[in-house]
């Protein structure tokens, strides 16, 4: 569970995998797909990414502007499958407008032998102004 807020303008959010704990993969190695539900405002998706992209639209950062949501990973410390993230998130755009939107993504065939144990969240420009993050993990026993 999420929240963020970008310290520049009009950003995308996106989210990275380490395999060895702490260096974050930027390889074209993420199949992704976002659709943003307001008035049909568009679907972005790849699958040759060099992230996964939480965000169909950009988002804002003046005041009470950010993103906030949540998503699953599933098969993180899987080497015979990808490991896959989705999840759904909301934040305010430039405008002051609010999008919501559904995501999904996956690592790429040639690189599901990696297990996922790190995360790093990044804007497409920028840093990252303030954030809180939670992570809860789930016990199938």
């Amino acid at each position: 569970i999420f929240r963020m807020q970008p310290s520049q303008n009009d950003v995308n959010l996106f989210v990275r995998f380490a395999t060895d704990g702490s260096t974050f993969q930027t390889g074209a190695i993420y199949g992704a797909e976002t659709y943003t539900l307001a008035d049909d405002d568009g679907a972005v998706g790849f699958n040759t990414g060099s992230a996964w992209q939480l965000t169909g639209t950009t988002i804002g950062n003046a005041t009470a502007r950010g993103i906030s949501g949540h998503f699953y990973l599933v098969g993180a410390n899987n080497t015979s499958f990808p490991s896959v993230i989705l999840g759904s998130s909301s934040h305010i755009n430039t405008s002051g407008s609010h999008r919501s939107q559904v995501f999904t993504g996956s690592q790429i065939v040639s690189a599901s032998d990696g297990v996922v144990n790190g995360l790093s969240f990044l804007f497409s420009s920028g840093n990252v102004a303030n954030s809180e993050i939670t992570i809860y993990g789930l016990d199938k026993n």
